[in-house]
């Protein structure tokens, strides 16, 4: 995706400007369908569950697409001017706090033995504590909204500097 000719039409000037990052994001996502996308993703949006831990606010979007591509919206055109390293810390960021969502969806996901091809709407029945089941759906859209954003954030960071976002975690 990183070198798809969608991606590699970003550039500094397009960044200076939302209405421009959002009609290119839409064709991204159009092109190359993210996690954020997911069945199980949009099920749990529409129940009312929405991404935390990321500190962003909710805005009152219908749909988890509107929600997430406002979001990374504004994470780009924030991102457009600062310095590589400030960048660079902003992906450290993500990248740990979808690894820490990851791990706690694992846990849940362990304790009631669902695998990844199982994370359907159908199949959340299966964790039959209601603390458990909130908590699963909870993280897993954390997970996939900081997935997907990072994924494309670190598409943009190799156009704007450069080089490929070198990964800690």
């Amino acid at each position: 995706m990183i070198f798809s000719p969608i991606f590699s039409s970003i550039d500094r000037a397009k960044l200076q400007n939302p209405s421009q990052i959002r009609a290119w994001l839409l064709e991204l996502m159009q092109a190359y369908p993210l996690e954020i996308s997911t069945p199980l993703a949009l099920a749990i949006y529409a129940g009312g569950v929405r991404p935390d831990g990321n500190n962003y606010e909710t805005l009152g979007q219908a749909t988890l697409l509107d929600y997430f591509i406002s979001q990374v919206t504004r994470d780009l055109y924030q991102l457009a001017e600062v310095s590589e390293a400030e960048y660079e810390r902003f992906l450290d960021l993500l990248d740990l706090k979808s690894s820490r969502a990851l791990l706690q969806l694992g846990q849940i996901a362990a304790k009631y033995d669902l695998y990844p091809s199982d994370y359907t709407p159908g199949n959340l029945s299966r964790i039959s504590d209601a603390d458990d089941r909130r908590d699963f759906e909870k993280h897993f859209l954390e997970e996939a909204f900081l997935n997907s954003a990072f994924t494309i954030l670190a598409g943009v960071f190799y156009y704007v500097h450069g080089k490929l976002y070198p990964l800690k975690t």
